[in-house]
């Protein structure tokens, strides 16, 4: 069971570290292209749509049936510089809020859509530096464990802790760089 839940936490590390270099990418990306990826259910035809710009992620929800042949998957990206990409970041006249739930550093937005007819929708307002941060715990965790595996791998060995010279033949100071190990001092 160890050596599985070591490969589950190498595969889960490495996902991490992919996912989090990514979110930087689109982080890096959303200053300039505003990019959506949108979904409307087979079942309900409930628009739902991720939105990437300025910084945040955008989690969108509609509570309106659309149209049975725009359902499935589709995608959008526009220059990140048009007034219409800075309406739908800043919600204004694009959005009538019924509701401003603000909690750390996640928003939660709930209202009526003002392009012709009104239409509920919900939104969730990300900022790719959490989702980075949070992709990032994985990496960092595995990182700091490796580090310090070897590190007690070269105090069992009897290296040097500075530069891994073999002190077994001077075990009172590494002849290399100088430095009296912790055993010595005692």
């Amino acid at each position: 069971m160890n050596r599985i839940g070591r490969y589950i936490l190498n595969g889960l590390t490495v996902l991490s570290l992919l996912l989090c270099v990514t979110t930087v990418g689109l982080w890096v990306r959303s200053y300039f292209v505003f990019d959506a990826v949108n979904y409307v259910s087979w079942d309900f035809f409930y628009p739902a749509r991720v939105t990437s710009l300025h910084g945040h992620f955008a989690f969108v929800t509609l509570d309106m049936q659309v149209q049975p042949d725009t359902r499935g998957w589709s995608y959008e990206n526009k220059r990140a510089n048009t007034n219409e990409i800075s309406d739908f970041l800043l919600l204004t006249d694009f959005f009538k809020l019924t509701r401003n739930l603000r909690i750390g550093i996640f928003k939660w937005l709930s209202g009526e859509i003002r392009d012709g007819k009104t239409v509920g929708a919900s939104v969730l307002v990300i900022p790719h530096a959490t989702m980075t941060a949070t992709f990032a715990v994985f990496p960092l965790t595995w990182l700091i464990k490796l580090i310090r595996t070897r590190r007690r791998a070269r105090v069992r060995s009897g290296n040097c802790l500075e530069c891994g010279y073999d002190l077994r033949a001077t075990p009172d100071r590494c002849p290399e760089c100088g430095t009296v190990p912790k055993r010595a001092n005692a």
